[in-house]
């Protein structure tokens, strides 16, 4: 994890990303940008 929330300027970043024509086909995803942390925890990490 990166230890730190996503900034605006990242959230920006993604959403002009996804308007691109790349992106015309992608429909019905959530993408979660919170620089890993709701990763499950390893035991022992």
């Amino acid at each position: 994890p990166m230890g730190r929330l996503v900034t605006r300027a990242e959230v920006a970043e993604m959403v002009c990303l996804l308007c691109a024509p790349l992106f015309d086909m992608m429909t019905g995803q959530t993408l979660v940008m919170d620089g890993g942390r709701t990763l499950p925890r390893m035991a022992g990490a």
